[in-house]
């Protein structure tokens, strides 16, 4: 299964769904020279029609509460915003930002129904690699740039009315002049420091294996195997998990991006595998480095379902929290209708690293036997805290 943390804001219905916020005061808005605005805290300055209003929004995401701000200026022709939000950590590999852009266009089209991405491009903005999006929705066109600046992600927008597709010339060029100008227009001026960094992965998980029992001196836990299952060398994992990416590339192909960087970012402890004459099952254990060392676990499984659904794939659980071995951790099950395969996910955090327990199987049995393993399992803290 894929897991990539790629939590990401979008704004997509313009002024309607912030209007109703509270303006904040003037005071830490300044008026460098004509048309020109600094914020201070956003840390831009960007050329307006006239002096744009300061509006907040609250979200409650994947690593806590966080403030989506935007300045804008409406007028009887365009709307003119940028929008700002910070995630916890700066992001600076290439490839971990595009994914972001891509769900961004997912969640656009998600977000608001009838919703129409007409094109996407990649731009190159001083160093920094961005995403520009034409979007129409219901009488409106809108003109996004995306830019992930170390752990601020800037939306600079500008909106007319009417849809670009069927727009005459002229208003095809009015729409791109507004454009050019408040995009040539936007400059960041300043940055806060990260509050965080992602955690590396350690070279060595000190994982020791025997004919019954699994330990890793890492993670601080041990559990009991399953028992008529076969542990694969580290040989035979990296093969399977070959496997897997190919056959992702040939089925789902959009999706073989993101499923290429989580393996690059994750190792696998543990791979087991159960064959006889009617079934297969699989059972694995893996750490993946996370770009925000605060991720919730439920808001990963939550994302999964929501955005890397294979076609064939449907939910049978949806994410429910649970403690294995004294600790948090969420969980959810799909099946493929396809094959019939059932699998099942467990995620926690453990110091900013996504501990991951997967297994996939058909058989009631075999689930019977998993989970009776993973009832055997044991962290050291919780043990020393129960003495």
């Amino acid at each position: 299964m894929r897991v990539l943390f790629l939590l990401a804001v979008c704004f997509v219905s313009f002024a309607p769904n912030l209007a109703g916020q509270t303006v904040a005061p003037k005071s830490k808005i300044q008026a460098a020279k004509q048309n020109e605005f600094v914020s201070e805290e956003g840390g831009f300055r960007a050329k307006f029609p006239a002096e744009p209003k300061k509006l907040v929004k609250q979200l409650d995401i994947g690593f806590g509460k966080a403030d989506y701000t935007a300045f804008q200026h409406v007028a009887p022709t365009a709307l003119h915003m940028i929008a700002y939000f910070d995630y916890p950590s700066a992001l600076k590999d290439r490839t971990e930002v595009e994914l972001l852009y891509d769900q961004m266009k997912e969640l656009i089209v998600q977000k608001q129904p009838g919703v129409r991405v007409n094109s996407e491009q990649d731009v190159v903005w001083r160093d920094y690699v961005g995403r520009d999006y034409v979007i129409e929705l219901n009488d409106f066109s809108l003109t996004m740039r995306c830019l992930i600046i170390e752990q601020r992600l800037f939306q600079v927008m500008v909106s007319t009315r009417g849809q670009l597709s069927k727009a005459a010339p002229a208003s095809k060029k009015y729409h791109q002049k507004l454009v050019d100008d408040f995009f040539n227009s936007f400059a960041v001026t300043k940055l806060p420091d990260p509050q965080t960094s992602a955690v590396e992965l350690p070279p060595d998980f000190g994982v020791k294996i025997d004919e019954e029992n699994f330990r890793t001196d890492f993670f601080k836990f041990s559990m009991k195997l399953p028992s008529g299952w076969t542990a694969l060398d580290k040989g035979e994992a990296d093969y399977l998990k070959e496997l897997g990416l190919q056959a992702i590339k040939e089925e789902t192909p959009k999706d073989a991006k993101e499923t290429e960087f989580s393996l690059q970012k994750t190792e696998m402890l543990l791979t087991m595998t159960k064959t006889d004459e009617k079934d297969a099952a699989v059972f694995m254990i893996a750490a993946e480095k996370m770009a925000f060392p605060n991720f919730s676990p439920a808001a990963l499984t939550d994302n999964y379902l929501r955005l890397s659904l294979d076609p064939d794939e449907a939910v049978i659980s949806k994410t429910a929290l649970t403690k294995l071995g004294g600790v948090d951790f969420a969980w959810i099950e799909t099946v493929n209708r396809k094959d019939r395969f059932k699998q099942r996910l467990y995620i926690a955090n453990r110091g900013g690293i996504a501990l991951q327990i997967t297994f996939t199987y058909r058989q009631a049995a075999e689930l019977q036997n998993i989970v009776k393993s993973l009832e055997s399992l044991e962290f050291d803290e919780v043990k020393t805290s129960e003495k």
